[in-house]
């Protein structure tokens, strides 16, 4: 799915929740959830793993008004789920090579933001 380019409007006052996957939900989309929040977004995170730290659920989709995945089998996973269809669905095509907050993750997190959602790239850029 390809999500229209009004999302690159995208930023504090035009979004009220951005959810981060990865499979674990704890090293990439984690890290992305806490630079959000501490640029001022509502964030959230989950993996896709049976035994996530938190699991993808419903619910979760249901209040997230973008949805980013770190790659393309996380993001197939969401499109599983009833409340995906016509949410906005970004994939980083980020792998998962690196460490929790380690600063070449940050560093790709904010290079591949920028090239789809550069208003969410640019708060977390103000995270610090």
């Amino acid at each position: 799915m390809t999500a229209p380019n009004t999302a690159n409007q995208i930023g504090p006052t035009a979004i009220r929740q951005v959810l981060f996957v990865c499979s674990q939900g704890a090293i990439r989309s984690r890290t992305a959830e806490v630079l959000a929040i501490r640029g001022g977004l509502d964030a959230r995170s989950c993996g896709t793993d049976s035994d996530a730290v938190v699991p993808i659920n419903d619910s979760l989709i249901r209040i997230s008004d973008y949805i980013v995945c770190m790659e393309e089998h996380h993001a197939a996973a969401v499109r599983e789920f009833m409340h995906a269809e016509g949410k906005p669905i970004y994939v980083l095509g980020i792998e998962d090579i690196y460490e929790p907050f380690s600063p070449a993750l940050i560093a790709i997190l904010r290079e591949k933001l920028s090239d789809r959602l550069p208003k969410l790239a640019e708060t977390l850029g103000n995270a610090s």
